[in-house]
């Protein structure tokens, strides 16, 4: 029975997984804040926790991969916070947002503490990399209780840049981390998070840099 279910989580988390990573690519190519842009990312955020739930079902109960679990709440994260950031814009962060950095913290903490990094079924780099990106994000949403309201007001759209643009690398990362060879690592992990950093520094300096219009 257990091996059935386990197969049908396999079988699940693959299915959503490819459906996320298609749903993923049609905001990065709309037009940003069109109606396609908005539809797909949520049905991409919807169909990504079918994702990280499986991942952590079958990281927690059927073949226990703590990094794959990190790995998954990363992914969610990123993307959760990126949705709630167009929630919230110039407002300071709610209950549910420092429940959420508050847990995401301690788990970090425990990750480091008590969790063997050579033991990991990934790299080290990789690892390492994981952990990390995951605190700093976790520190910087911390820090929006305290970050004056100009700062907040003005910085929000970059947030959900970063947050949405990581979020689809960390999945991407995800995939070929698991699908490739292994004699591929950490280069079939590192790879993704080199073109998903470049699409944020793209979409960023688009974002800053006003686009000068043509005088009629």
């Amino acid at each position: 029975m257990k091996d059935l279910l386990h197969q049908i989580n396999i079988y699940t988390h693959i299915l959503f997984g490819t459906i996320s990573m298609i749903l993923g690519l049609w905001p990065i190519l709309s037009k940003k804040g069109n109606s396609i842009h908005k539809k797909t990312g949520k049905w991409y955020l919807r169909t990504l926790t079918i994702v990280i739930a499986t991942a952590l079902l079958g990281g927690l109960f059927f073949n226990y991969r703590p990094f794959l679990v990190l790995l998954s709440i990363l992914v969610f994260y990123q993307a959760f916070a990126g949705t709630r950031t167009l929630k919230l814009k110039h407002k300071r962060p709610e209950i549910l947002d420092n429940t959420l950095v508050g847990l995401g913290i301690i788990l970090a903490l425990f990750y480091i503490v008590y969790f063997d990094f050579d033991k990991a079924s990934m790299s080290r780099p990789v690892v390492l990399s994981t952990v990390i990106a995951l605190l700093i994000n976790l520190c910087y949403d911390l820090g929006k209780n305290l970050y004056p309201g100009t700062f907040l007001s003005s910085a929000w759209i970059y947030d959900h840049i970063v947050r949405m643009l990581s979020s689809y690398g960390g999945l991407i990362m995800a995939f070929t981390g698991n699908v490739l060879n292994p004699a591929f690592q950490p280069w079939s992990q590192l790879l993704p998070s080199v073109i998903s950093y470049s699409l944020i520094i793209y979409f960023v300096l688009r974002q800053a840099i006003p686009t000068k219009r043509k005088s009629p």
